[in-house]
């Protein structure tokens, strides 16, 4: 488990896609289940409608914060998979349209056959 939180070695495209969906159904998981919590306790009800707008707001960026940090890791593991370097991450979080290229490849092109300055080749790695 504690791969998930370091930035080394490689990830093939199957663990990297478990991972993110993961990832992503966590968030969906705490943030659906914080909202309702937030509506059965009654706290937003005396507020104005900007004022739960702005809780709401506020708690989803709280939330969203790890959820990106964790899925940067797991793509410069990927990237590393493609013997690329882990900068080009920033290109996925920052740069439009050619984000969605780079999603497509960490999910669709086979990693460096071998090994590679990152690490073995994670579809020959034996447990």
């Amino acid at each position: 488990m504690g791969r998930i939180f370091s930035t080394q070695g490689r990830i093939g495209r199957l663990e990297y896609f478990l991972i993110s969906m993961a990832l992503y159904g966590m968030y969906a998981f705490i943030a659906s289940s914080t909202l309702i919590i937030l509506l059965l306790t009654g706290y937003l009800k005396n507020k104005t409608h900007i004022e739960q707008e702005e809780i709401i707001l506020y708690l989803l960026i709280i939330l969203v914060i790890p959820l990106y940090i964790l899925l940067g890791i797991q793509i410069v593991k990927r990237f590393h998979d493609l013997n690329r370097p882990g900068s080009h991450v920033w290109y996925v979080f920052l740069v439009p349209f050619y984000n969605i290229y780079l999603l497509f490849l960490l999910l669709f092109k086979r990693g460096t056959q071998g090994r590679n300055e990152y690490g073995n080749d994670p579809l020959e790695t034996k447990f």
